[in-house]
């Protein structure tokens, strides 16, 4: 069976004030993941107005995959989530 490592980066194209973060919760990193399985990614952010449009990208061994999804919200006060099968991108 195939697994992913998964860094995940989440980014905000219309993020212009140094204030502004974005945290990612979970997964932390270095997990591993059998292909197909169900998981939800989290993160926090301050100083980006709620629904912002952000995509999330995968990353594997340093290299970029692929993205996982574009032009979703970053959520509300202050927090967001996606649920993603690993591996589609």
């Amino acid at each position: 069976m195939r697994k992913w490592i998964l860094p995940v980066l989440i980014l905000c194209s219309h993020c212009l004030v140094f204030a502004q973060t974005i945290t990612l919760v979970s997964p932390k990193g270095g997990e591993t993941w059998g292909l197909g399985s169900p998981h939800i990614v989290t993160w926090n952010y301050s100083g980006i107005p709620d629904g912002t449009p952000v995509k999330m990208v995968l990353f594997k061994d340093g290299n970029k995959i692929g993205n996982i999804v574009q032009n979703i919200s970053i959520g509300s006060a202050g927090a967001g989530s996606y649920n993603w099968k690993a591996g589609d991108h």
